[in-house]
């Protein structure tokens, strides 16, 4: 149970370092802020204003991280404030404790890192997916990890940006997709100016 434990909080904090260049303020909308969020994001074409766009299984940037939570049904999770270091409960973190908190979920055998912040998601970032895990974790559009390039080009058109990653974004939130021997191999949601 300790090295369970000591594995799991040593893992959030691999991802915080990895994820987060710093707790600065950010271009960030609350829940009640977000427009559209009542329309399905994969009807009609991708729209990059809308932040049900980015996300995976039904939980997206800048949703109250209960509803977050609800939606990605994990088996599995521990957040940890960046500060602190502290364990926080999604009640806590609900209530805006804690200054920024990452999170480490377990879905099957595959992990998401979350990262919240006041209470509101604010980014969401894929660690291991199995591929038996990846059909079950996809974006609101559809979109597994090991898809193809056509295939995003299908679903969210020509990317803004296909150098490295592919970027899509709107005036506030951001998709990274990293595409790899013509497959995507993660995926992260995130604000504008992260």
């Amino acid at each position: 149970m300790f090295r369970a434990k000591k594995s799991i909080t040593l893992s959030i904090l691999t991802a915080f370092t990895l994820m987060v260049s710093g707790c600065g303020p950010t271009n960030e909308a609350g829940p009640a802020e977000q427009p559209n969020q009542q329309q399905a994001a994969k009807s009609g074409a991708f729209d990059p204003e809308n932040a049900q766009e980015y996300g995976l299984k039904g939980a997206y940037i800048g949703q109250g991280i209960k509803e977050a939570m609800d939606a990605l049904k994990p088996d599995k999770y521990e957040f940890m404030d960046a500060v602190s270091r502290a364990t926080l409960s999604i009640d806590q973190l609900a209530a805006g404790e804690g200054s920024v908190a990452m999170g480490m979920l377990m879905i099957g055998q595959s992990q998401l890192i979350v990262k919240v912040k006041a209470g509101a998601v604010q980014s969401i970032m894929t660690g291991g997916i199995s591929p038996a895990d990846a059909p079950n974790i996809t974006t609101s559009r559809g979109l597994a990890l090991y898809d193809s390039p056509s295939k995003v080009k299908e679903l969210y058109g020509e990317p803004a940006s296909a150098e490295k990653d592919w970027v899509y974004e709107g005036s506030k939130q951001r998709m990274t997709l990293s595409v790899h021997n013509d497959q995507v191999i993660g995926m992260k949601f995130e604000p504008v100016g992260q």
